[in-house]
């Protein structure tokens, strides 16, 4: 499968894509390929005591994903999370 196009405005990479299909998505079964994975990414971002200040590379990469996303993005409200601090 493929991630559906999203109203995002940032979202025209397939990697931003996969991260704003994977804020909203709820399905433990979900087809879109590295889905479970990106939401992996983003729980783990969410919970993570060490952060990417503290040197953990899952929170590192989640937060460049993040970051690039909020670099384009015009929408609002905005799921990605911390999207409309880093504008």
């Amino acid at each position: 499968g493929v991630a559906p196009k999203s109203l995002c405005s940032a979202c025209d990479h397939p990697m931003q894509e996969l991260l704003r299909h994977s804020v909203d998505c709820m399905d433990k079964e979900c087809q879109v390929p590295q889905c479970d994975r990106m939401t992996y990414h983003l729980e783990h971002w969410t919970d993570c005591e060490v952060r990417s200040g503290g040197g953990c590379t899952t929170c590192l990469r989640t937060w460049a994903a993040i970051r690039s996303h909020a670099r384009y993005c015009q929408t609002t409200p905005c799921p990605v999370p911390s999207c409309q601090f880093l504008r």
